[in-house]
């Protein structure tokens, strides 16, 4: 998935990022702000890997 500024994350970055949101340690906004990634794409990625797992 590119972003607007063409960068690439990869499953794991998505996947270590949604950990972190989905138990509770840091809030999406947080984790925006650490990651330079937009809130909308991490909730993205919650929803699929929710998906996926449900």
């Amino acid at each position: 998935m590119k972003n607007s500024s063409g960068k690439r994350y990869s499953n794991d970055f998505k996947e270590r990022i949604v950990k972190l949101y989905l138990n509770g340690h840091q809030s999406m906004i947080a984790l925006s702000y650490e990651y330079g990634v937009k809130t909308s794409n991490i909730s993205n990625w919650a929803k699929l890997i929710i998906l996926l797992l449900y």
